[in-house]
């Protein structure tokens, strides 16, 4: 994967062309045949990106330990790190189509899993997909495997059912060896998940939680 011109960039506006700062290297020059683009406005945005990477990145590193509290918009909160992450991921070239709680294959062998979570090998840039086989519904602990998200197949996308509410409750009791398991939902569930369970928690009394919601799924409520 290649890396980006290292920041800082500027926008200057008498050439329409964005520069790295020191160096002085061209990037990019902003032009519209048709008049129709806000060239400077682009421009601007386009050499702010660096900054807006890290800064994300560091939000992401910051917002390890979000709660569970309704009052705090956890949900919303939730759905906020997922977006910020498929940003990082587009920024960086990672695969985003693959989620957590996602069926694939592999394309060599045709194994098949279950995505439970991503993970970066030593001296290498890419992140992988960490999967383990489901038989009757349980994971099995001892068949896991790792994989480049292009080495796959996406056989069916995770969906909000009683069995899936019930994985993810106990994926997070595994995870949580410090603290309440709510704390570790937002590493085991995707984008769609989060928002199948925001609906269903917006319906319920003002002093439910998000986890709450989850185990109203799970329990068939």
């Amino acid at each position: 994967m290649s890396k980006h011109t290292p920041e800082t960039w500027r926008y200057e506006k008498s050439t329409k062309t964005i520069r790295s700062v020191p160096g002085n290297y061209w990037i990019a020059t902003m032009d519209s045949w048709d008049g129709m683009c806000n060239n400077d406005a682009n421009g601007r945005l386009i050499a702010a990106a660096p900054e807006l990477l890290n800064a994300l990145r560091t939000l992401m590193a910051d917002l390890s330990d979000v709660g569970d509290d309704r009052d705090g918009e956890t949900g919303e909160e939730y759905s906020a790190c997922i977006q910020a992450r498929e940003a990082i991921a587009k920024a960086t070239e990672q695969n985003t189509s693959i989620s957590i709680g996602d069926q694939v294959q592999s394309i060599e062998t045709n194994w098949q899993g279950r995505v439970t979570g991503f993970d970066k090998m030593d001296g290498d840039e890419c992140t992988y997909l960490v999967c383990h086989h489901v038989s009757g519904g349980q994971i099995e602990e001892d068949d896991k495997q790792w994989f480049s998200p292009g080495d796959v197949r996406l056989l069916r996308r995770a969906g909000m059912t009683q069995e899936r509410a019930s994985e993810i409750i106990t994926e997070c009791q595994k995870l949580a060896t410090i603290g309440p398991w709510s704390d570790q939902l937002r590493k085991v569930m995707n984008s769609d998940e989060i928002a199948q369970v925001m609906a269903h928690w917006k319906t319920m009394s003002g002093s439910a939680s998000f986890s709450d919601a989850i185990l109203f799924i799970r329990n068939g409520k």
